[in-house]
């Protein structure tokens, strides 16, 4: 069989990145270029087919013939293809990409959530090779989860299986959430933008304190935000660990870099239903930030 090769792009709120992919997970060529997600649809759009078209130019020149490509984005994808909770990215809620995309780009195009591609590397190339049933999550601006289940994406009935990061878990919190506005989800207290959030709150005096100097617990508040940080976000991955029993749960993105995973897997075995203890671990991602490239590339292999 002869060598399948595809493009991986992975549209961010501040930059899409894209790159060749093979089926080994290895990036042959790779490239970002500016978002601009506060910009007007079709500006977007021209965007991410520049990116592909540098991409594909690649391929030429390396005598490569693309056939399908796959796309990372922020939120859920419905039956219908249309896209929702893309927050960061607004002229896409409620449009279908790849139908837009069909408009200059003919080929073969596979759309998924990002936390899914992200999970799907891992899964296949990195912390999850050897297992069937994974879980990756995303733990930097935003919070999501992507689920294997016997080496399968799960979408759940619509699509938004794994945003467990908009579950309210405190419901008598004082700060909502940046992106979805609910007082006491997940991602309330554990993204990189809530995180400055409650340092601010708690009266932290560092003005240029981001997420890295706090879970860094580099003073007394810094200290305070992040272990509130790692109590909540253990209880959210104990309810994924009760509720869908994986062997092992992969952490991505810019926190995931903070060096809290003994205490993360202590606190979350505490809190897992009775006999889940100890039967799946919690561990760095081991492919870099191009995870969401390889996973979405990888979703055009057979």
């Amino acid at each position: 069989m002869s060598q399948q090769i595809a493009i991986g792009i992975d549209i961010g709120g501040t930059f899409i990145k894209t790159a060749l992919v093979n089926q080994q997970g290895k990036i042959l060529f790779f490239k970002k270029i500016s978002t601009d997600a506060q910009k007007s649809k079709s500006e977007i759009l021209k965007n991410i087919n520049t990116a592909f078209e540098i991409t594909n130019q690649e391929a030429k020149r390396k005598n490569i013939q693309i056939n399908k490509i796959g796309l990372a984005t922020p939120g859920f994808i419905q039956d219908n293809g249309k896209m929702s909770l893309i927050s960061n990215i607004p002229a896409f809620e409620r449009k279908n990409l790849i139908l837009e995309l069909k408009k200059k780009i003919k080929l073969e195009i596979y759309h998924e959530n990002d936390a899914n591609c992200f999970a799907l590397a891992e899964h296949r190339f990195g912390a999850g090779k050897k297992y069937r049933n994974s879980i990756g999550i995303i733990w930097g601006t935003g919070i999501g989860a992507g689920i294997i289940i016997q080496d399968k994406i799960y979408h759940g009935y619509l699509g938004s299986a794994g945003e467990f990061g908009h579950t309210v878990i405190n419901p008598l919190a004082p700060l909502k959430c940046n992106s979805c506005q609910k007082k006491g989800d997940i991602e309330s207290f554990c993204s990189a933008p809530n995180l400055i959030k409650y340092y601010k709150y708690f009266g932290g005096k560092n003005r240029q304190a981001d997420s890295i100097y706090i879970m860094n617990e580099s003073d007394l508040i810094a200290k305070k935000v992040s272990q509130q940080c790692l109590q909540y976000l253990s209880i959210g991955l104990a309810l994924l660990a009760s509720t869908l029993n994986p062997e092992i749960i992969t952490l991505g993105g810019g926190i995931s870099k903070s060096d809290h995973y003994q205490k993360i897997n202590k606190l979350t075995n505490q809190f897992v239903a009775r006999g889940v203890e100890k039967t799946f671990k919690i561990v760095k991602h081991q492919i870099s930030d191009d995870a969401g490239v390889i996973g979405a590339a990888t979703l055009t292999f057979k």
